[in-house]
């Protein structure tokens, strides 16, 4: 068996389509090796066995094959959730942010406004990263300084106002900014465990050797029923990976939000030109 932390780094880096396709041709051996020991068994006895009763091990087998991989779905999927909520959230934030720094004196106000533009833009910059971790640890690396940025120069606009209502309105959606860059990494790493994909791979792999070992029972194989059940087995699990692919997954956040509060900043409230 192949070592947690070494099948969780192959998930990880390993391009989708090449997994599904060994996962796929590991069923079909697995399949082929269950029928092979079937026949093997029967010569070695010399007595055949009636099906039905394995083929309610088998019914049970394939059932709960089909709860491991809902339930590792549901993981994925929340997971995913999670990263899509923390997009919206982070776009709120920053429109909040900026609405509300226009109650701040200038010149600050429309500093901090500028800030938060050029801030959004290094935002969007990660979704055209195209899963490059060398990009994506640049981009966390320019947002984190920017953090830096935009709280000094909010201290540098309140700095006449300080103690007033109009501060902790300011402060708090800001607060709320910084707060996400530790949220995105830890989302990043909040994985489904690499324990339940190895537990599902196995299992998959011994319900279709169980599956041919049936089959040899019967003296057939049923090659294409059975190879479209490892193909819809192979997508549930190849989708659940890229749902819990943050990175270089098939199926990514969209960074919709954040355009909008692209739109609201660089459109609808750009300070007007000094005549």
């Amino acid at each position: 068996m192949m070592p947690i932390h070494g099948f969780g780094d192959m998930l990880q880096t390993t391009p989708s389509w090449i997994l599904g396709t060994g996962f796929l041709i590991l069923q079909l051996i697995a399949c082929e090796l269950g029928f092979f020991w079937h026949h093997r068994s029967v010569v070695k006895s010399g007595a055949e066995h009636e099906a039905g009763e394995e083929m309610h091990v088998l019914a049970a087998a394939l059932g709960l094959l089909a709860l491991m991989i809902a339930f590792t779905f549901e993981m994925a999927q929340g997971r995913y959730e999670d990263r899509r909520q923390l997009v919206v959230d982070e776009a709120n934030a920053i429109v909040q942010t900026y609405l509300q720094s226009q109650l701040l004196n200038n010149p600050g106000r429309d500093e901090l406004g500028n800030q938060l533009r050029e801030y959004v833009d290094i935002r969007l910059s990660y979704f055209k990263s195209g899963g490059d971790r060398a990009k994506i640890a640049a981009y966390d690396e320019a947002s984190k300084n920017k953090h830096v940025d935009l709280w000094r120069t909010m201290l540098r606009a309140t700095a006449d106002q300080r103690g007033s209502t109009t501060v902790l309105l300011v402060a708090e959606p800001m607060a709320r900014i910084v707060d996400t860059q530790a949220d995105r990494r830890s989302s990043r790493v909040a994985r489904v465990p690499a324990e339940v994909m190895q537990a599902l791979t196995i299992y998959s792999l011994i319900t279709a050797f169980t599956l041919g070992y049936i089959m040899g029972n019967v003296r057939t194989r049923h090659r294409s029923a059975s190879t479209i059940l490892f193909v819809l087995t192979t997508v549930s699990i190849m989708v659940t990976l890229d749902l819990d692919n943050p990175v270089s997954g098939g199926i990514q956040l969209s960074p919709e939000p954040l355009q909008s509060a692209r739109e609201v900043l660089h459109t609808q409230f750009q300070p007007a030109a000094k005549p």
